[in-house]
């Protein structure tokens, strides 16, 4: 049945509406997808969630904007939502599975059960890197850092530390600054946990010089924050107000709750460390009012333990009692994490002694002599693992080299070739240009001949509003006197010592030449026209100034005559304009 003229116009109307959305939204992914080493803008996710309230949603459509709105989930701590929704989205039977949006999606799953330390989370960064490998550089190195730091935990720490040297190497070259910083933020990490604290605050400053130029909101902050704690826990305390320094500027224009915390948590931990106890405690105030904002009971019992040190410095024993028995409460895990941490167990001893508890502060004691020791232990094997993690970049970087000399050795003959070729070519077209360049030159001054200068100032444009075209022709009225005083055998040498007099004082944008044996041509395009007047007076004056010593020993001096036309247009017929100012010189003459 044949649809009515109304239905099918508005049928057709319908379907290119619904084009043009299709195709706002394809271009509204493909310039908002963040990388997976940096999260979304806030902004981003009123958007996406807009959109996937449409039911003109192609399919791959709506599995790119929920890939893009569970990115944004996890970097908000909420991973429970986006867990259920991107395992529906990748065992989605209509999911495109060679799509940036799937293997980011694996990505982010494999992000997930690494926050549960839950080992499946190695499986999904296999697959996500298998996917992305070669085309999606941002989830191949997120996925492939993933594998090296949390999967290979059975390989030696030095080798998975080359691993992460050569991926840095490899990203260098090419150029990506995110990518880069990625590379840098992990291996301090890695250092962390090795102890290495100067090496990783190193590490964490190249990531966050790097982050600046890529990153925005709070993430600019986040790495610098790391750096922090490292100057911090290896006693680089000058180096740690710096970075504080830096991290206060920056974090003028980007004010959010969790910068503005993790500012006062920066700067607790300096004064504490630093014993400035009255900014100690004024910051400890500031702290308290935020808690409510970022809450979190690891920091909610750090800020437990600054505020402890407080109650030392009061000597006040009743809250240090108070401290003790909470710290009895805490979990396990935070037990486990202020345990090896040197400035507590030396607090904690200390606290100990003032309350007269001898024999616990023995035990303290023991516990902090044993994380020394074990420090310097660990530090000695560090710097073992540090020489097998360069050991494995050179054997690394080695195989890639014999690799490619391989390849490099199978290209040789068939690059000479083309590089012959291209030699031939090149020569070929630099002897035709020379050859034309030598044709628009005057074999005798080097100025432009008369063709060449005429078909220039053809081709100027006309003047701007309130300027002019300037031409001016000038004549060496005694040539023929000046050659006979000079020497005949000198005329080549007259004409060139006054071309290079017109030389020294014209401008790179004026058009010179010798227009004829004893005249020479000037043109100042788009100039004001009294400034063009009193500029072809000065180059009249300079070439009568111009002084020539002949046979005789004594100075010549050059007499010249110039015809000027001034033109508020382009040169329209250029050989009626020099008929007239050829007329005008001979009148002169």
């Amino acid at each position: 049945m044949k649809l009515p003229a109304f239905l099918m116009v508005a049928f057709i109307a319908l379907n290119t509406n619904v084009l043009a959305q299709q195709g706002d939204i394809d271009a509204y992914i493909n310039t908002s997808v963040t990388p997976t080493y940096d999260c979304p803008a806030e902004e981003l996710d009123e958007q996406i969630t807009s959109y996937l309230e449409l039911d003109t949603l192609a399919e791959n459509q709506r599995h790119a904007l929920i890939a893009m709105q569970t990115h944004g989930q996890i970097c908000n701590g909420n991973n429970a939502t986006a867990e259920q929704t991107l395992l529906n989205l990748v065992d989605s039977s209509s999911i495109d599975k060679a799509s940036r949006h799937y293997a980011a999606a694996l990505y982010q799953l494999g992000f997930i059960y690494y926050v549960q330390s839950n080992p499946i989370r190695c499986d999904y960064y296999q697959q996500a890197k298998a996917v992305s490998e070669g085309i999606y550089l941002d989830v191949s190195l997120s996925a492939t850092l993933g594998l090296i730091t949390e999967c290979e935990s059975n390989a030696d720490d030095g080798v998975r530390l080359g691993k992460l040297f050569t991926l840095l190497e490899q990203y260098s070259n090419v150029g990506e600054p995110g990518a880069i910083a990625q590379i840098h933020n992990t291996i301090g990490l890695f250092f962390g946990t090795l102890g290495q604290h100067v090496l990783a605050a190193e590490q964490y400053m190249k990531a966050h010089r790097l982050g600046l130029k890529v990153y925005t909101g709070s993430n600019q902050l986040s790495i610098l924050i790391s750096a922090i704690t490292s100057y911090m826990a290896s006693g680089n305390f000058d180096q740690a107000e710096e970075a504080i320094d830096e991290f206060r500027r920056l974090n003028i224009n980007i004010d959010t709750p969790l910068t503005n915390f993790w500012l006062l948590f920066a700067e607790a931990g300096y004064f504490y460390r630093t014993g400035q106890f009255d900014q100690l405690r004024l910051s400890l105030a500031a702290w308290d009012e935020m808690k409510e904002q970022v809450n979190s009971t690891t920091y909610n019992n750090l800020f437990n333990w600054y505020a402890a040190v407080l109650c030392l410095a009061d000597s006040d024993a009743q809250c240090l009692m108070a401290f003790l028995e909470a710290e009895q409460q805490t979990s396990d895990g935070y037990k486990a994490f202020v345990h090896s941490n040197k400035d507590y167990l030396k607090f904690i001893t200390d606290v100990h002694f003032f309350l007269n508890d001898i024999e616990q502060a023995e035990q303290s004691y023991q516990l902090l002599a044993t994380t020394l020791f074990d420090s310097i232990r660990a530090d000695q094997a560090s710097a073992r693992i540090l020489g097998i993690a360069n050991l494995y970049a050179e054997i690394n970087n080695l195989e890639n080299s014999l690799a490619k000399s391989k390849q490099t050795r199978d290209r040789l003959v068939a690059a000479a070739a083309v590089i012959l070729l291209l030699s031939f070519i090149f020569l070929a077209f630099y002897l035709r240009k020379r050859r034309l360049a030598q044709e628009e030159i005057d074999p005798v001054t080097q100025l432009l001949n008369n063709k060449t200068t005429l078909r220039q100032i053809e081709q100027i444009d006309s003047p701007s509003s309130g300027k002019t075209n300037a031409l001016a022709i000038f004549d060496i009225g005694n040539f023929r006197e000046v050659n006979r005083l000079v020497g005949s055998t000198k005329s080549d040498y007259v004409l060139q010592q006054i071309a290079h007099t017109l030389k020294d004082i014209t401008r790179t944008t004026d058009i010179l030449g010798r227009f004829a044996p004893e005249q020479f041509i000037l043109c100042l395009p788009d100039i004001e026209e009294e400034t063009a007047k009193k500029f072809f007076e000065r180059i009249r004056q300079a070439l009568e100034d111009t002084s020539l010593s002949g046979d005789t020993n004594r100075n010549i001096s050059v007499r010249s005559s110039m015809s000027i036309f001034i033109s508020g247009e382009k040169f329209g017929d250029i050989n009626d304009v020099l008929d007239d100012m050829l007329r005008s010189l001979s009148i002169q003459s």
